[in-house]
């Protein structure tokens, strides 16, 4: 059974996986209608300046596609760390319960070993 502490802590791990997943998405939104406004205004501008505003857009566009790749690389990183840590408490349970296990097996020589 795990602790109150480690409750209240997964409980709080969920609620940041869950914060983060919210902004991320909300960022990838602001970008794509950002984007969608930039084609729109883009059709305004003629010769040169059409030329170095579409430019920009796709300097632009690079950028974004970097932000959102990065975005889904700490979305990655966000969600493993989760799972690590939501699996932390049953591998050291197993853990402690192998232990007990194996001082209890070898009751003789630990007994000699303590004295007993």
């Amino acid at each position: 059974m795990s602790s109150p502490g480690f409750k209240a802590d997964a409980a709080a791990m969920t609620r940041a996986v869950q914060g983060f997943e919210e902004c991320a998405a909300n960022a990838k939104k602001t970008m794509s209608d950002l984007e969608n406004d930039l084609v729109s205004a883009l059709s305004h501008y003629q010769g040169s300046q059409a030329t170095a505003f579409w430019q920009l857009h796709t300097q632009l566009q690079d950028k974004m596609r970097v932000a959102s790749s990065e975005l889904d690389t700490m979305s990655n990183l966000v969600n493993q760390s989760f799972h690590n840590y939501g699996s932390g408490d049953s591998t050291v349970a197993q853990s402690l319960t192998s232990l007990s296990n194996n001082v209890d097996a070898g009751g003789a020589v630990f007994g000699r070993l303590t004295g007993a």
